[in-house]
């Protein structure tokens, strides 16, 4: 698991990707959490290409914020996924290292 946290205008927003590398197809689930109160709106740009949105909802009453969205990546390559805020700032970046599919034990 790769954790970056970043600070500015959104206080403090950390994002992670679980797991980071691994065999195509691969799946991971990207994860940001954000303080309490923060109007935060993101996307995540996946590095592939595509973009998925992240909905934030509250962890707990009084806690902190946190939205995921999962992916799939369907070809071999390394792949950084940037969390873009609704105004376009970049929040963080996870890299994300997908292997070719191959024949094991032959």
């Amino acid at each position: 698991m790769e954790t970056i946290t970043v600070g500015g205008s959104y206080q403090s927003t950390s994002f992670t990707a679980s797991p980071s590398s691994g065999q195509a197809p691969f799946t991971v689930q990207f994860t940001s959490t954000a303080p309490q109160g923060s109007n935060v709106g993101a996307t995540v740009s996946f590095g592939d290409g595509t973009t998925g949105s992240l909905a934030y909802v509250p962890v707990c009453s009084g806690c902190s914020l946190q939205a995921s969205v999962a992916h799939t990546y369907t070809s071999a390559g390394t792949y950084t996924a940037t969390l873009i805020s609704s105004t376009g700032a970049t929040l963080g970046s996870a890299t994300v290292t997908v292997n070719s599919g191959g024949t094991y034990g032959a």
